[in-house]
């Protein structure tokens, strides 16, 4: 079983795509970026992340975060109200 879907948001700054690939015994989440750094869009970008995400937030299955562009493998985000979203790439 693998389901994928494709999310995108575009921001004045860049354009960030997430790819959830929904497979059996994980959840593989490939995050890209039009450009990578600090451009003050941190606010959206978390909101955009944590609604895409919430509906695994019961789903046993571990999830997995792939950036081969910058070899990533975990990213925490917060929106200053102590709310976070953490994807960590197991080790195996």
């Amino acid at each position: 079983m693998k389901n994928t879907i494709l999310h995108t948001i575009k921001l004045p700054e860049r354009t960030l795509t997430l790819e959830v690939v929904e497979e059996e015994t994980r959840i593989v989440c490939r995050l890209r970026c039009s450009k990578y750094g600090d451009f003050g869009d941190q606010p959206q970008f978390s909101a955009w992340m944590a609604e895409i995400l919430e509906p695994y937030n019961s789903d046993s299955r571990p999830i997995q975060l792939s950036n081969p562009i910058t070899g990533e493998s975990a990213l925490i985000i917060g929106d200053g109200k102590g709310a976070c979203v953490l994807i960590q790439q197991p080790n195996s």
